[in-house]
């Protein structure tokens, strides 16, 4: 997944990324873009679908096990939930197996999740034991969190441009004795002109 900050830019790294791969003997193929300009030029063959079918929320290019929505060119998370509540400490662990979050976008979800197994440890319940009340109490509650990821969305741009005149990055970390975190932000200011 790549672009770039205007059309003219994207088509030229369409046709030199389709011009490499030709060299060395490969077809790519599945093109999808937020612009439909973009694909005009392409093969029908080519396309993921054709470049009047919008994809949805519902329905979005899925890729590596993110979802993108073309036209509102944001990332999102698809988890597979299961409507049977886990009853072990090997049941909560599949359902966590069940997040792929490959950048950690909703570690602060997973995280419950992961605390919630290492008390089941320390409780040295088997792989297959009736999780206690307790446990069973806040398994619901992180389950609220997880039926709402799908909500969540990313923009996939982060407008960062040739005309950005500075850019920084400011990460943030914290550690309890349970976890620690980190997180990072991209600032950038555009260059301002008047006429």
């Amino acid at each position: 997944m790549s672009g770039g900050p205007d059309l003219v830019t994207a088509r030229e790294l369409r046709d030199e990324l389709t011009q490499l791969m030709k060299a060395g003997g490969f077809t790519l193929r599945k093109w999808v873009a937020n612009d439909p300009h973009l694909l005009e030029e392409l093969d029908a063959d080519d396309c993921l679908r054709p470049a009047w079918v919008l994809f949805t929320d519902e329905d979005p290019v899925k890729e590596l096990g993110v979802a993108w929505n073309p036209q509102r060119d944001t990332l999102s998370l698809r988890h597979a939930t299961s409507n049977r509540e886990p009853r072990s400490k090997r049941e909560v662990l599949a359902a966590l197996t069940r997040i792929y979050d490959p950048c950690g976008w909703v570690a602060p979800a997973t995280l419950l999740v992961k605390m919630l197994v290492q008390d089941l440890w320390r409780a040295h319940l088997d792989w297959d034991d009736e999780l206690p009340d307790n446990a069973i109490r806040e398994w619901a509650a992180i389950r609220q969190g997880l039926d709402r990821l799908p909500e969540v969305s990313i923009p996939r741009w982060t407008q960062l441009t040739p005309t950005s005149t500075s850019a920084t990055i400011h990460v943030f970390a914290d550690a309890s004795r349970r976890a620690m975190a980190a997180v990072a932000y991209l600032r950038h200011q555009l260059a301002i002109t008047s006429s």
